[in-house]
Formats: structure tokens, sequence, C-alpha cells
């Protein structure tokens, strides 16, 4: 394969400041792939290093660590792949000697590498990635799914953190694309509930298969929860036939098309009761958040999806004794917790960070036409569009999920 001189890409030279750039292709290291960008999607981790620089990133820098591509070279180490072949990445790259590596938690790597924080990353037309964090692509996989390699893996690292077996009920508080992958990731599991939390219509309707709940419109969102909760419970019938649901208004617009196949349609199941004076009073948010549910009503795994102080409090709150809380997106500086629930009903917080040992499994998952994670990427622009897809991908909430730049000449 052929590979220019140079190379097209997004540099970050000051917060704020992200300009199309020329640059030398990179070389790749003995047990490097170099990769030739297909597809790259954009994180809101790459809106926040643009906007904010939160990791100090020392700049100038490429940024962008979602990417898919074709094998364009191979370092003189690297075996097992092929030029021309599609390929998904995985950015975060063990160092493979400090104390947790050799604890098998390469994931939480002391000395970590990431594609777009100490090296440059898939904004590009090609880019260079450890052969090991490497996979081959299924045939019947697009380039724009394969570059969610890394989130679905992350996604499933807080559904296994929060150890969801059959028949448990699941809250997942955020409805941005993470929140969405986990709870469409959720489902595999064969929990008995899953409710989705968020302020968003599109969003909520990405998922037919869960209870929605839209903060916006709820007054008592614990109260709801709970009441979901116990209609689930006392039903008999299998939540993949019939679902209790908050009624969503129907799909406008362009959207996604038609509904993801492999997913069940939402049905018009009779919404849960609102809550009782007696339910109000023992649920009212965030005023008495920390109180116990007494009926015994209750999620048995939370993943709070979004950072912010009352999703916290909303996921700790909506717990069943020995529940499960699942901290997938952090809150900067500390946070504010009733350590006297968490006591007496003995609840477990669990964060979930990266992912250990789960790029294959992410890749099994991508490929499966049930879970249909590639309508996640509602927006497919020509990386030449570069603006418009950042302001798709930053403003445009109630109409984008996941935004994928192409390189259309590669595709």
């Amino acid at each position: 394969m052929n590979v220019p001189a140079t190379m097209k890409a997004l540099q970050l030279t000051a917060p704020g400041k992200l300009s199309a750039v020329e640059l030398p292709v990179p070389q790749p290291g003995p047990d490097e792939v170099l990769v030739r960008t297909v597809a790259t999607t954009i994180c809101t981790s790459d809106l926040n290093d643009i906007a904010h620089n939160p990791f100090g990133i020392a700049l100038p820098r490429v940024l962008g660590h979602e990417g898919a591509g074709t094998v364009a070279a191979l370092g003189r180490r690297v075996q097992g792949f092929q030029p021309g072949e599609l390929v998904a990445a995985h950015p975060v790259i063990p160092c493979g000697h400090c104390e947790n590596c050799r604890r098998g938690l390469a994931h939480l790597c002391a000395r970590m590498g990431h594609l777009g924080l100490d090296r440059d990353g898939t904004f590009a037309e090609f880019f260079c990635i450890r052969a090991d964090r490497v996979r081959r692509a299924p045939v019947s996989l697009p380039a724009h799914a394969a570059s969610l390699l890394e989130p679905v893996a992350v996604c499933l690292e807080a559904v296994q953190r929060g150890r969801i077996q059959s028949g448990d009920s699941v809250v997942v508080v955020g409805d941005g694309p993470f929140g969405i992958l986990i709870a469409r990731l959720a489902s595999k599991h064969s929990p008995k509930t899953i409710i989705l939390v968020g302020r968003h219509e599109f969003r909520l309707r990405q998922v037919p298969s869960v209870i929605a709940i839209n903060e916006k419109d709820t007054p008592n969102v614990l109260g709801t929860i709970r009441a979901a909760i116990r209609m689930a419970t006392s039903s008999a019938t299998s939540l993949r036939s019939q679902q209790p649901s908050l009624p969503l208004p129907a799909q406008r617009g362009e959207g996604w098309g038609e509904r993801p196949p492999g997913l069940s349609q939402r049905t018009s199941s009779p919404r849960p009761s609102a809550p009782s004076e007696e339910e109000r009073e023992e649920t009212s948010f965030p005023e008495t958040f920390g109180r116990t549910f007494r009926g015994g009503a209750g999620a048995d795994v939370a993943i709070m999806a979004t950072g912010t102080q009352s999703a916290l409090d909303l996921c700790a709150a909506c717990l069943r004794a020995r529940g499960r809380l699942v901290v997938f997106s952090a809150l900067q500086g500390r946070a504010a917790l009733d350590l006297f629930r968490l006591h007496t009903q003995e609840l477990e917080i669990l964060g979930a960070c990266n992912d250990q040992d789960l790029i294959d499994p992410a890749l099994e998952r991508l490929a499966d036409p049930a879970l249909a994670l590639a309508s996640l990427v509602t927006h497919r622009v020509p990386f030449g569009e570069w603006p418009r897809a950042f302001e798709l991908a930053r403003g445009r909430k109630d109409e984008a999920l996941k935004v994928a730049l192409i390189f259309p000449e590669t595709a």
C-alpha cells in the first residue's frame, strides 16, 4: 500500500483552538501498526479536551481516540495483519510492567499511554497504535461501527462491575451515548427491568426495550422509579414481550430511520401508577434521598452515566438493600454521599474506569445484530467538513448521538 509523506490532521494548539494542519505521516515503531483512518468518532472527552484541556495535554496534539481503518504498514516485529485489512483500535496502551499491570489490572496502568493524550490520535488520515491494541474487524462490521470498539469495551466494564444478573432491576442515569450503550449491553444479561433516566426524548427513544423516564417531565423521579420496579416485580409477563413504560412522543424527523433490528418494540403497556402519598413522603428527592424504601422496592444495580451530583444522589437513593452503585462517569472534586444509608443498607460503590481485557468481547457485541450498536452513530460527516461534525456532537443532543468523521477517499 502506498503511503504518502504527509497527511491532513486536526491538531489542538491551545484550549478552544482546533485547527486543520498538514503533518508528516508517522512511522510505525517495531511493535506498531500504521493505520489509514477510515472512520473516527467524536467522544465527549474530546470536546472537553478541546474546550478546557483538563488533563494538561502537551500541545500541540492531534486529538481523537476512537478509530478504525485499514492497515497501511507494519512494524518489523508485527505479525498477524495484512495490508489493506480493516482493523479497530483500542486507544489505551498499558506499560505491562507497573504494579497494576503485574496484578492483571493493565487498564489501571500507572504509566498508561493513550491516543490523543500522550501521543497523536485518530483525528488524522493516519495514526500509529501498538499491535496488541488492534483487532481485525469482522467482514460484516462497517468502519464507523468498528470505531466504537473502545466505547463498547468501557461500557462492558460498567456492566460487569455491576454484576448484573438475570432478574435484577437496573437503573441507568444519563442518556448520553454511554448511558444508551450501557442500557443496551445490560439487556444481554436478562435483567427483570432496565430503567433509563435522562433529559432528551430523542435519546431516551434509542433503547426501546427499557422504561424511559424524562427528568424534565417527571416531578418525582425517584417515586416513579420505585413504582416502575414494583410494577415489574408484580408482573408475571416478561419484559421482552410487554414493557411497563412511560409514554414518549412518536419519533420525529430523520433520526435513525428504522427501529434497530433485534430490539423489541415499545408496547402500549400500562403506565406505572403514580406514587401514593406515602410513597411520595418516602421518596421525595432530593430532600430525603437518604431514606430507605420501606417496602423493599429498589434497584439491584444503579449505573451513574453522567457526572453530576444529582445523578449520584439519584443512583444512591434508588438502590435496595445491598444494591450496587457503579460510578462510570466521574465527578470533579469531592462529592457528597449519604454514608449513613450506605452503612445501614450495606450498599456497594464500584468504580468503572477503562476496561479489563474486554477488547474481544466488545468486538463480539459490535457484531451482534440484536444489539444494533452501529445505530448509535447517527451522523457520518466527511473529514473535510469537520467543523460541522463537532457542532453536531457538541450542541445537537436532540438529534445526534455519536458523530463519525469519515475519510471518503479511503472508504
